[in-house]
């Protein structure tokens, strides 16, 4: 049986063009009119038990008076570690209740010295989906947080396909 991702790649595309901006290009840039009050966030992203690098993470507002007029993204390092960006210039995250959405794929490249034929081949390779699209779903997901007060937030989730595979 053949699956098709086209939602799971199209969110995974989104997620990674939502954080190319990330990481503080400009620590004195002005912030825009109405910005609110950010609150230091790390977002530890894991895949059965183990630091899942590269990982897309957005956080969607539930409720907030705020949080719904600014992107906050990040992506994982090594350590599975997203160090939340709001607007993807400033450090940290609104005060409010967000759902949490995490994509990861992989994408089949050729490499240069490739023929032709090796090329198209590899091009057409799938898609490999890393992370359960059930968890870049905000319908889907379960993974919730609530952000308040001015101390660092650390959370952990583990992004496991146990969840999916049941239901398939």
């Amino acid at each position: 049986m053949k699956l098709h991702y086209p939602n799971v790649v199209i969110t995974a595309m989104c997620l990674f063009f939502f954080t190319l901006g990330g990481g503080c290009k400009n620590p004195t840039k002005p912030k825009p009119e109405g910005f609110p009050e950010l609150v230091p966030c790390e977002i530890t992203i894991k895949m059965n038990g183990e630091p899942l690098p590269g990982a897309s993470v957005i956080l969607q507002p539930i409720t907030s008076k705020t949080s719904d007029l600014w992107t906050v993204s990040g992506t994982t390092n090594e350590t599975g570690i997203a160090k939340m960006q709001t607007y993807g210039d400033y450090l940290g995250v609104p005060e409010g209740e967000y759902v949490v959405l995490v994509a990861k794929s992989e994408v089949s490249v050729a490499p240069p010295d490739a023929s032709p034929e090796e090329r198209d081949r590899i091009e057409h390779l799938p898609t490999k989906v890393i992370v359960d699209p059930s968890f870049s779903d905000s319908k889907k997901t379960k993974l919730k947080m609530t952000v308040a007060g001015k101390k660092m937030i650390q959370e952990t989730f583990d992004v496991s396909w146990k969840q999916y595979l049941k239901t398939q």
